[in-house]
Formats: structure tokens, C-alpha cells, sequence
């Protein structure tokens, strides 16, 4: 898969049926969440009839959400601009280009979908889609396209990137369980949600180490 000296020959047609059944095992695991509704715009309650795309999944995807596009594009596009630095100007160029819109599409498309499942149940599933489902996705389209475009070293660049999505993805949820990074009616200006960036950064980071803790303090108390 990443051998970078052999043509690009991938079969459309096993990569589309590859794609369709993620899709399905994304949206089945998703139907087995507690409380799907999905409600970007608060409902007038004097209407009538409220609209209809307000509670379906169609909504979800036009909250294409451009503040994680744009930070997603800042943290990974170095990755490939590296990877391509020794082929020269061109090649540097045009790994960063592409690296640009596959990534910004891919960020903002699954940060939509998390804006929406921040708050589902169970918990542990909520957490495989967003740090594995959803970036694995990802991934497969974006190792497609710097494939057919010929970027140099595209397979250790994309392994890097596979990283920093699973981890930009959890944090994405983190961020947007705290109110941050949210856009649509619920969202607020990217300047006010850099500001908490900081913040939100160090409390994620020590997450793993707190959970650590406790567990000692608990087997520390069983013990005795």
C-alpha cells in the first residue's frame, strides 16, 4: 500500500464498495446511540410546523464545520510540505495543495459529525467513531489522493496524519463538549473560541494522566 515507486492501480469499483460498507457500519453503530435527534437551529414553539430538515441527518452534513477545517489544514499540511521538500518547488507545492482541500473537506465534514454525537451514549462507542470510525475514513480518501497525484513519501506522511486526526478528533469532542468549535446556532466567533484553545489544550493533555491517578488511588484503597 505504500510502496511509492509502484503506479498508482487501485480498483474503483473495490474501493467504492470498501467505502459503502464503512458508511453502513458508521450508520448502524450510530442508530444504536441513545438520543439522536439532531437540532442545529432552536424551534419556534408558536410554529406550527417546524422544519423538517431541523431533526434529520441531512442537516448534519451542512454544518461542514469550517473552524476545524482550518485548524485541521494549519496542524497537518507541514506534514506533507516536509515529506515533499526534496522533490523541489512543484512537487512541495502541489502536495500542500492537495493536502489542503482533502484535508479541509475531510476536518470539516467529520467534525460536523461530532458536533452532532458530542453528547451520545454509550460513551466508549462514541469515542471508537470519533477517534477511529471517523478519521479512518479520512485517511483512505486522503492516501487516494496524494496516490493518483504522485506526492513523494505520501505513505510515512500519511500514517503521521492518521495520528494527528485520531488525536485532533478527540480533542474536537473535548473542545465541542465545552462549547468550543461548534458551528451553526450553537457555535460562536473563531476568535472567541482561539482564546479558549489554550486552556482547553492543557486540561485534554492531562486527561490521560488524571484517569491514571485515580486508578492508582482506587487499586491503592482496594489493596488495603
Amino acid at each position: 500500500m505504500f510502496d511509492e515507486h509502484v503506479a498508482y492501480e487501485g480498483n474503483p469499483t473495490r474501493f467504492t464498495e470498501g467505502l459503502l460498507h464503512v458508511f453502513r457500519g458508521l450508520a448502524y453503530c450510530a442508530s444504536t446511540m441513545d438520543g439522536l435527534t439532531i437540532q442545529t437551529t432552536p424551534v419556534q414553539k408558536e410554529s406550527p410546523e417546524p422544519d423538517r430538515l431541523t431533526n434529520s441527518w441531512v442537516n448534519m452534513f451542512a454544518l461542514w464545520n469550517w473552524k476545524s477545517a482550518v485548524l485541521s489544514i494549519m496542524l497537518r499540511v507541514p506534514v506533507f510540505a516536509v515529506a515533499a521538500a526534496r522533490r523541489g518547488l512543484e512537487a512541495t507545492g502541489a502536495a500542500i495543495l492537495t493536502e489542503a482541500i482533502v484535508c479541509g473537506f475531510n476536518a470539516g465534514c467529520y467534525a460536523a459529525v461530532v458536533q452532532v454525537l458530542r453528547d451520545r451514549k454509550p460513551v466508549w462507542l462514541t469515542a471508537l467513531l470519533i477517534a477511529v470510525g471517523l478519521p479512518a475514513i479520512g485517511q483512505v480518501i486522503e492516501y487516494e489522493a496524494h496516490a493518483w497525484r504522485g506526492t513523494p513519501h505520501r505513505g510515512v506522511a500519511v500514517i503521521i496524519s492518521s495520528v494527528l486526526a485520531g488525536i485532533s478528533s478527540l480533542f474536537n469532542w473535548y473542545a465541542m463538549k465545552q462549547g468550543a468549535l461548534l458551528v451553526g446556532g450553537e457555535g460562536k466567533s473563531l476568535g472567541h473560541d482561539l482564546s479558549k484553545i489554550p486552556r482547553l489544550l492543557g486540561h485534554f493533555l492531562l486527561i490521560g494522566p488524571r484517569w491514571v491517578m485515580r486508578r492508582i488511588k482506587w487499586m491503592a484503597l482496594q489493596s488495603n
